[in-house]
């Protein structure tokens, strides 16, 4: 077994099957068995057990690389507000053609701003605004993804591929306030 095959496992196995949320009596009825709940489900466990791995994994990272001595200087949410999240947020907060955007911010599609400009509305920071909507997103492009493995490859195969492609190492841009997660939740349901 290779090094990278036990972490994978323990995660795959961790995740329950929806056999364990089957009520105790037989007469009762649970909303959570009916088949169109199963892979929001299973999606949402997916999603969950790797965010929580991710943001830890990025947290550690962050305090132990970093410069100085002492705790990070970056909180759990600040970690994720790099590179194409901070121009995102710039449209968010001031539009395309206001100075303080990048001259260059045309390359991001209006969506990922306009959602987080909404959110941001309600009182929400842009950086928050933008992890709640790849989470989302991811949720929804879960979902999708395990049901068309279960529909094309067959029963039992969908939660590994939500798995895989929750830990796939690209998977990063689905957790940053990018707009991978929101075309992918787009794509693949275009698929099913």
């Amino acid at each position: 077994m290779s090094s990278l095959e036990l972490p994978i496992r323990i995660l795959y196995e961790s995740v329950a099957p929806m056999s364990s949320l089957a009520p105790e009596s037989p007469g009762a009825s649970n909303q959570l068995e009916s088949p169109s709940a199963a892979p929001l489900i299973e999606a949402l466990k997916v999603l969950l057990i790797t965010r929580l791995l991710f943001f830890s994994l990025a947290y550690a990272a962050t305090w132990l690389l970093a410069t100085s001595k002492g705790p990070a200087s970056e909180g759990v949410f600040e970690v994720w507000s790099q590179w194409d999240a901070e121009h995102i947020a710039r449209v968010a907060r001031y539009g395309y053609t206001d100075p303080a955007t990048h001259s260059h911010a045309t390359v991001f599609f209006p969506l990922v701003p306009l959602l987080i400009r909404g959110l941001s509305a309600l009182g929400l920071s842009p950086l928050i605004a933008g992890l709640l909507i790849s989470v989302l997103a991811s949720w929804i492009a879960l979902t999708y993804i395990f049901k068309l493995a279960e529909e094309d490859l067959g029963p039992g195969l969908g939660r590994r591929a939500a798995l895989y492609l929750a830990l796939f190492p690209t998977a990063l841009f689905l957790i940053a306030p990018y707009s991978e997660s929101v075309f992918l939740a787009g794509a693949i349901p275009a698929f099913y």
